[in-house]
């Protein structure tokens, strides 16, 4: 009896540390999917944004995506891998058209600049983290909490992008339109100074 009993101790265990082993490998692989997507999709959005410009519309796009992640995280019995993808998407979206943007509006010190959103980007990615560890000791579990506080994110990040469309529509619309190849902009008045400036050499 004894024996039969450790028998069946060992297989309880084996077989929980069996799934234990399986739900982790299935977390890690749900977990990857947005940045799998990402690294797909950014070159495609990345050239759909040199080609027809519209950079400062997905700025908007993108967190309304993520507005909808994490509300039907928070508050939907949807199969998590469809947020997941949705996640995938909204970021890849905004990293595509985000930094290439910096060169449009601020070619002449494109070093600070870069310097600056990495700054803040690392603000956030240093504090965000213990927000939602508070978030979760204050009500000992991660939903709808967290989820409410990553909604509200997405959504000041939706206003942002509204301002920046408006903003771009102002200034002539230089982020929703197509890239140019910044050295083969020479103006006329240029080309007609080299011209001359060659012919007197001659």
């Amino acid at each position: 009896m004894m024996h039969w009993l450790e028998r069946e101790g060992e297989t309880i265990i084996a077989k929980t540390c069996s799934l234990r082993n399986l739900s982790c490998v299935h977390y890690h692989r749900m977990m990857s999917t947005p940045y799998i997507l990402c690294a797909v999709l950014a070159p495609f959005i990345g050239g759909y944004a040199d080609k027809f410009g519209n950079r400062a519309v997905l700025a908007m796009v993108a967190p309304s995506l993520l507005i909808t992640v994490h509300s039907l995280l928070g508050f939907s019995k949807v199969p998590p891998i469809v947020p997941m993808l949705g996640q995938g998407l909204g970021h890849s979206l905004f990293a595509s058209v985000i930094w290439p943007s910096v060169t449009l509006v601020e070619p002449e010190s494109t070093g600070v600049a870069y310097g600056i959103m990495t700054s803040v980007q690392n603000v956030g990615l240093s504090t965000f983290p213990l927000m939602v560890a508070t978030i979760h000791n204050e009500h000992e579990q991660f939903i709808p909490g967290v989820e409410i506080f990553f909604i509200t994110l997405a959504s000041l990040g939706l206003l942002f992008g509204i301002m920046l469309h408006v903003k771009d529509g102002k200034l002539g619309g230089k982020l929703n339109g197509a890239s140019t190849d910044p050295a083969g902009e020479i103006e006329h008045s240029d080309v007609s100074v080299l011209v001359s400036d060659s012919a007197t050499f001659d």
